[in-house]
């Protein structure tokens, strides 16, 4: 298995925000195709079937947003300590 390094500091801001963001944007984009699938099926159940998962959308999926935030933002803090030399605080933040 090859690793990939994306390089931040130089060339294009663009290309380095597409290769850092499209993990988290292709989770979304397969969470999002699961519940309207999983709408579509239940909808040919009745109004009463599908009431459920559609109320319920909005809200699993601000918690999986909520979630995927903290978790970036936790592994851009461990990096930015971890580069500073700062294990101590890298290992509190983790």
């Amino acid at each position: 298995m090859s690793k990939k390094k994306i390089d931040v500091l130089n060339g294009s801001v663009y290309a380095v925000l597409l290769g850092l963001s499209w993990p988290t944007v292709v989770s979304n984009l397969l969470q999002t195709i699961y519940n309207i699938t999983d709408a579509f099926w239940l909808g040919k159940l009745g109004k009463v079937e599908l009431a459920a998962p559609t109320v319920a959308f909005p809200i699993i999926f601000v918690f999986i947003s909520l979630s995927s935030g903290f978790s970036i933002a936790a592994s851009a803090l461990v990096s930015q300590h971890t580069g500073a030399r700062q294990k101590s605080m890298a290992e509190l933040v983790a």
